[in-house]
Order: C-alpha cells, then sequence, then structure tokens
C-alpha cells in the first residue's frame, strides 16, 4: 500500500518523502501510553488545553498536536519503537525489508502515530516537500481491530487516506501539457477494418490519436492532417492493408517508417525517440 500511494506522487512528478513508524499493538501500546502519560504529566503546565484534555483521553495524540508542538518543544519524549514487542518489532524490521526491496525511499519518523485505538503497527505519512507546514498528501497504516471493534471478526487490514485537493495544488502546471497528436487515415476501403483495429489498439497507449475512417487520397490525408497539428501520420493504402502493414510519417522531419501493423510497441518507441 504504502508503494503504491509513492507511485500516485511519482505518477504526477511531485517530490515527496515517505515517514514511517511503528505504533505496536494493543499490548505493546498500553505501556507506552502509561509511559507518555508519566511524562507528560509533570508537564502539564506547559501544554495547550486540548493536549491537556487529550493526556487523560488518549496521550498518542499530544504527538499530533500543532499548538503546542510538545513532540519537537521537548527533547526526550518517549519513542514507541522503544516499546516494541517482539512480534511487532519483527514486524517493523520486516516492512523496512520490503519497502527496501520495493525500492521505496522512507525515513523512521518516531512520532507519526494514529490517535484511533483500531489501528496497529504500521503508521505512516507522505509529505511534499514544499517548504510549507501543511503538506501531509496522505497517511495511513494497518487497521487490524477496525472490524473486530464494531463486532466482526478478527481482519488484518491496510490502507491509506490522500487528500485530493491538496494532491492538485501539488501537481505541476506542465503536468498537463498536451501530447502531440498523431492521426491515421484509411486511403481505400479495404483499408477501414484494420485501421479500426489499429484505433483500438492505440487507445490503450497513453497517446492522443485521431482516426479518419473516410477514404481519401494520401495528399487530400497529409493536408488534413497539417490543419490538425498531427505530428505523426498513420496510413494504410492498397499494398499496406494486404501486406498488414501501416506507414508512418514524421510531419516535422518528413521520414516514413513501414510498419508491422501490430507492432504497437515499436510505433510508440519511433514516437518517443522522435520527441527527445
Amino acid at each position: 500500500m504504502i508503494f503504491t500511494a509513492s507511485r500516485v506522487l511519482e505518477h504526477f512528478g511531485i517530490d515527496y518523502e515517505i515517514h514511517l513508524n511503528s505504533i505496536g499493538c494493543k499490548n505493546c501500546r498500553a505501556a507506552y501510553r502509561e509511559k507518555l502519560i508519566e511524562y507528560f504529566s509533570a508537564k502539564k503546565d506547559e501544554l495547550c488545553e486540548d493536549c491537556r484534555t487529550r493526556l487523560e483521553l488518549n496521550p498518542l495524540r499530544l504527538l499530533d498536536c500543532k499548538a503546542c508542538d510538545p513532540k519537537n518543544r521537548f527533547t526526550d519524549v518517549p519513542k514507541m519503537t522503544d516499546f516494541l514487542c517482539d512480534d511487532c518489532k519483527n514486524h517493523f524490521e520486516e516492512l523496512q525489508k520490503a519497502l527496501h526491496a520495493f525500492g521505496v525511499p522512507f525515513v523512521l519518523d518516531p512520532f507519526i502515530v494514529r490517535g484511533l485505538d483500531y489501528y496497529t503497527k504500521t503508521a505512516f505519512e507522505i509529505v511534499a516537500k514544499t517548504g510549507g507546514s501543511q503538506n501531509a498528501v496522505a497517511g495511513g497504516g494497518r487497521y487490524d481491530n477496525l472490524v473486530s471493534d464494531i463486532g466482526g471478526s478478527d481482519t488484518p487490514a491496510t490502507g491509506f487516506a490522500m487528500g485530493l485537493e491538496r494532491l492538485f495544488d501539488l501537481i505541476p502546471e506542465d503536468f498537463y501539457k498536451e501530447e502531440p497528436l498523431s492521426a491515421g487515415y484509411a486511403l481505400c476501403d479495404e483499408a477501414i477494418l484494420q485501421l479500426v483495429e489499429f484505433t483500438k489498439k492505440m487507445s490503450k497507449e497513453n497517446i492522443r490519436f485521431l482516426a479518419d475512417y473516410k477514404p481519401k487520397k494520401l495528399k487530400k490525408a497529409l493536408q488534413k492532417a497539417e490543419k490538425t497539428n498531427a505530428s505523426f501520420v498513420f496510413v494504410i493504402g492498397e499494398d499496406e492493408a494486404a501486406n498488414g502493414k501501416i506507414l508512418m510519417k514524421n510531419m516535422a522531419t518528413r521520414e516514413q517508417t513501414l510498419f508491422d501493423k501490430d507492432d504497437i510497441q515499436g510505433i510508440i518507441k519511433e514516437i518517443a525517440e522522435a520527441e527527445q
């Protein structure tokens, strides 16, 4: 799930950082909770009003507070990772190995917490490297207690939430630039169905493609392609239709290449190289 979340940000070209922690299970978290209460009770007068309430109800929420910011204000705040039981400790180590295997960079952040009791073990946040304070884009972890807490059976679960408005604000402006247009033309009746099949395959690629199924002469097809500002033109004439081929023309260089009509990957590679 962490890998999936990171791929979303990579797709949009957003520079990010993954903050990772383990908040243990109900067994080892109980000891950590008591340690937090003991620690912050001695500093109660330095906490904001909300945190004084949290200290009694859910002390882990103190580590999320932006008002009095206790996790950064005090240098010796207890860390959950120092209280993990053997099972949670092993799980956290295996998770880190898996992320390394997936090539996902992360930083350990002992104060990433989830105040809800149904969270177990993994807790993570993905923050955008914007330099601002409101830079968290996604967050999640394990919810192993969620289903059982509402009356169901023990059900392991994991997931994350992503703030779409914040994500959209972070997407670089040039991400939405239009890809070069490619246009396909049938030059004879025999080519129409072959162009339909070619168009269907091209529609599965990350490319803008316009098809004109009304047979016309090559000169007319090229003139129409120029009016639509097509960068690449694909034509199927009588010879191509008979031999299962398609002719690709680079409108900038006027170079022509003959492809098998099913060689979609070869065609996409040619377009990509021509755009570089």
